[in-house]
């Protein structure tokens, strides 16, 4: 968590549970529930069928996918690929901090790339020094047999990508086009508010995010003090 002030070196999965525990400090009810259904009511939302006069979206992004059969964009357990050789396919800091998370975990990683790398210095240098190797092709080049992924004359128990992601606004697509305002994240939508990667896309950051989530709070705080 080098690009977040005051977190140097710390995981996002470390982070994410100082957050837990201060919600848990400040009283804030925290539901663990799939959100199946939002929708728009004559006086708010719908979420789950439970009614909201505000809604804030923050459900981040999604991972842009290739046509690769059982490939991985989302490894929960670096343990599970000790020992595995595994290709990294993206050049970007997704590919390479996940690179070096399943090295430390004990996998053999190399990463393909089709150009010059765009992680940011510190990534590639903690890779560098884990032995991570960094190979150019063609993805054309990539075979699978059922069992091994091969590129060129090499094999590997795994390929996982991680090419750039996307907004993930799936919750409100029946809502039609929508736009987010700035600096309140508040949108063209009554009570809704897009925060975090949902809303910024390609400027994922850590503090960009909670500070579009503290900005709608701020606003929905006037909000219903002034109705």
């Amino acid at each position: 968590m080098d690009n977040f002030i005051g977190h140097k070196g710390k995981s996002g999965i470390d982070l994410s549970m100082e957050f837990n525990e201060h919600l848990k400090g400040m009283g804030v009810k925290v539901i663990r529930e799939e959100v199946a259904s939002l929708e728009r009511t004559n006086t708010g939302f719908l979420v789950n069928g439970e009614k909201f006069s505000h809604v804030v979206l923050a459900t981040g992004t999604i991972p842009k996918e290739l046509n690769i059969p059982k490939a991985l964009y989302f490894i929960e357990k670096p343990s599970a690929l000790d020992n595995k050789d595994v290709i990294i396919i993206g050049g970007g800091d997704l590919a390479y901090d996940n690179a070096v998370r399943i090295r430390q975990a004990g996998a053999n990683v190399t990463i393909l790339l089709r150009g010059e790398p765009k992680a940011n210095l510190s990534l590639l240098e903690e890779a560098r020094k884990l032995g991570i190797k960094e190979i150019r092709g063609d993805l054309k080049e990539m075979m699978f047999d059922g069992e091994f992924y091969r590129f060129g004359y090499v094999k590997y128990h795994a390929v996982a990508i991680f090419i750039g992601r996307e907004p993930n606004r799936s919750l409100i697509e029946d809502l039609g086009e929508i736009e987010v305002d700035l600096p309140s994240f508040s949108t063209s939508i009554k009570g809704l508010y897009i925060v975090g990667d949902a809303a910024l896309g390609t400027l994922s950051q850590t503090a960009l995010a909670s500070g579009s989530g503290l900005a709608a709070a701020m606003h929905i705080a006037k909000t219903v003090r002034s109705e």
